[in-house]
């Protein structure tokens, strides 16, 4: 303790020795010496204030962007989390917490792939793995597991952040379960729809606006003399040279134009010489048209065979 007291003795002493000499020195100048070095220090100070300022107020604005940010974080209508490399947690926002059924708190430094699914581990392991190595942003659709041990389906998106503490995975991350359910409905709505379509006995085509076919159901194979290879990506003028000039297509193109829905009775000849009479239904669809034909030929046979 007595050294350190002497220690610092010795530095006050030596101290007071070097602002002596400096003061003794500084009144040996000139006043006119003087007062310019007073000037300059005085517009040193001013700048030196000036300076200060703009630092206090960048420091401002960074702290308000900083804030702005967080905010933008933790209040953002897309779930967010912050991996490290091993893909714990490191940041969560409010959507996220939400979604996962647990609190920020402690989600973090949880392992990321205990909310995936085991099936789809490899996916989610596989992507992050890409993204470091190609640096390109990673989007893919997952089933995810809450805390509860429920199920839901998510996209995410993931990109690779370095800095100084290394790479960090930014991951943006929205349930689209409701989606999922909906496309589910819709596909299964369209198998049905499909199914009836091809056991109607009324023959039945779906024309583009180019004419080319879409779809043809087994009936309309019997009617139209036509296997589907041979109509199915083809368009009806291929299929059935000549059929532009007759009446048939004259109706079909009618309602193509007009989008106007029609009933009628038509005589049509096959390439082959066949003749036939069909009792079609032509009404507009988002494709182009919507083709229900039923082949009347013999009922027709009847009805002229009694005029005769």
């Amino acid at each position: 303790m007595e050294t350190r007291k002497s220690l610092l003795r010795e530095l006050r002493q030596q101290a007071k020795k070097v602002y002596l000499e400096e003061a003794a020195e500084f009144q040996e100048q000139p006043v006119r010496e003087v007062q310019r070095l007073i000037h300059s220090l005085a517009i040193e100070l001013a700048d030196l204030e000036k300076e200060n300022e703009k630092l206090v107020l960048a420091n401002a604005d960074l702290q308000e962007q900083q804030s702005e940010y967080a905010s933008h974080f933790d209040f953002a209508p897309v779930a967010y989390f912050d991996l490290d490399r091993d893909c714990n947690v490191i940041k969560a926002n409010f959507l996220a917490s939400t979604m996962l059924g647990a609190s920020r708190s402690k989600l973090i430094g949880m392992d990321f792939s205990t909310f995936i699914a085991p099936q789809y581990r490899h996916t989610f392991d596989t992507s992050c793995r890409d993204l470091e190595r190609e640096g390109e942003i990673q989007r893919f659709e997952i089933e995810m597991l809450r805390k509860d041990g429920t199920s839901f389906y998510a996209h995410l998106e993931v990109v690779a952040i370095y800095g100084k503490a290394g790479i960090i995975y930014r991951m943006a991350a929205q349930d689209i379960t409701e989606h999922r359910l909906t496309l589910r409905a819709l596909e299964e709505s369209e198998k049905r729809f499909r199914s009836t379509l091809d056991n109607l006995r009324e023959g039945c085509v779906i024309l583009d606006s180019s004419w080319r076919y879409l779809y043809a159901n087994d009936a309309s194979i019997r009617f139209a003399r036509r296997t589907k290879e041979q109509r199915l990506g083809h368009t009806m003028l291929e299929v059935y040279p000549g059929i532009e000039k007759t009446e048939a297509f004259a109706r079909l193109r009618r309602c193509m134009e007009q989008r106007i829905a029609n009933t009628y009775e038509t005589e049509f000849t096959f390439p082959e010489g066949i003749t036939a009479w069909f009792e079609v239904h032509v009404e507009p669809v988002p494709e182009g048209i919507f083709v229900l034909y039923l082949d009347i030929t013999e009922r027709k046979q009847k009805e002229l065979a009694k005029v005769c």
